[in-house]
């Protein structure tokens, strides 16, 4: 197919090579009637193996992670370190134990899994299922024993029930840190009101304060700078991108309307230029993430190696000395 171009065409699930392989696929959807699907969650896949900026960038965009691993063994140091640097991006991990029917030692390795995942500190849930017995199964009794129902309950309860918690809980804890820098500020005040005398003792507190900021200012004026700059140069970035995009998508979509009679094919047309258009803010997506990453590295080169403890070396203000 033409290049931003979208065919639709029936796939057997059990062998979807052949179509995620064709010749000038970049990207595969695949829709299926499933009540998990129909509440609301929406599955992405991002194999171990393919490009890494896009994998990140998946895993950064999700409210949830799901981490398949065979029966077979427990849990290599490299997978726990990679399921850390997941963590970094998607707090919400599940470990998936894939094909318990193969592994009798399943339930030994789960629990090893969850001592190695206890001691690295990343505290996921893991679950036990089976994707052959889930579908071999005829009733709904047989298939508890594939794990399935229970892991779709998990996420059932812990991703979608929650989606709105966890938005709150975003904007709680702005909140609070917004309310801490005022409080400090409003205290600070509060105390010169409340004992005159202190006055000068505050303000000699608060001069030393602002000489020890001043003093990490000009240490950090350099990742400062490069991350200011940065930034600006990202934000345009992105607004160019975005902009090459959608004008691309523009010339097209005219140029296609030109030779054709819309009238005929409307619908189609549609929904294809909808399609086209969620490619384009995804692949900018991507592409804003990765200099992102880009970004933090250069900043990071930036920072000093050693810096002063912030914290002043006097008593706050209102606390004994």
């Amino acid at each position: 197919m033409g290049p931003g171009r979208t065919e639709r065409q029936p796939v057997d699930p059990l062998d979807p090579g052949p179509a995620l392989f064709a010749k000038g696929v970049v990207r595969a959807e695949f829709t299926e009637p499933s009540q998990l699907l129909a509440d609301g969650i929406v599955l992405m896949d991002a194999p171990g193996s393919g490009d890494e900026r896009t994998r990140w960038s998946m895993i950064a965009a999700a409210d949830a992670v799901l981490y398949v691993t065979e029966a077979s063994a427990e849990l290599t140091p490299a997978q726990l370190e990679y399921l850390q640097r997941v963590q970094q991006l998607c707090p919400t991990v599940i470990c998936v134990l894939n094909k318990i029917d193969m592994y009798p030692q399943w339930s030994h390795v789960q629990q090893r899994d969850r001592d190695l995942l206890d001691a690295a500190g990343l505290g996921f849930a893991v679950a036990p299922v089976s994707a052959l017995l889930h579908r071999q199964a005829g009733n709904y009794q047989r298939d508890i024993e594939s794990g399935v129902p229970q892991l779709i309950d998990h996420l059932r309860d812990y991703v979608v029930a929650r989606a709105d918690a966890v938005a709150r809980d975003s904007a709680l804890r702005d909140i609070r840190l917004v309310s801490d820098h005022l409080a400090v500020t409003l205290y600070t005040e509060a105390e010169s009101l409340r004992d005159p005398s202190r006055r000068a003792q505050i303000t000699q507190q608060l001069a030393a304060a602002r000489e020890d900021a001043d003093r990490l200012r000009q240490r950090t004026a350099n990742w400062q700078l490069a991350l200011a700059d940065g930034a600006t140069e990202l934000m345009a970035d992105i607004e160019h991108d975005l902009r090459h995009r959608l004008r691309s998508l523009v010339r097209d979509a005219e140029a296609e309307i030109a030779r054709t009679d819309p009238a005929r094919t409307w619908k189609e047309f549609g929904e294809d230029l909808d399609a086209r258009i969620c490619e384009a803010v995804e692949e900018n997506f991507v592409m804003a993430h990765y200099r992102s990453v880009e970004l933090c590295e250069q900043v990071a080169a930036e920072v000093p190696r050693r810096q002063p403890h912030p914290a002043a070396a006097g008593s706050a203000p209102g606390q004994p000395g």
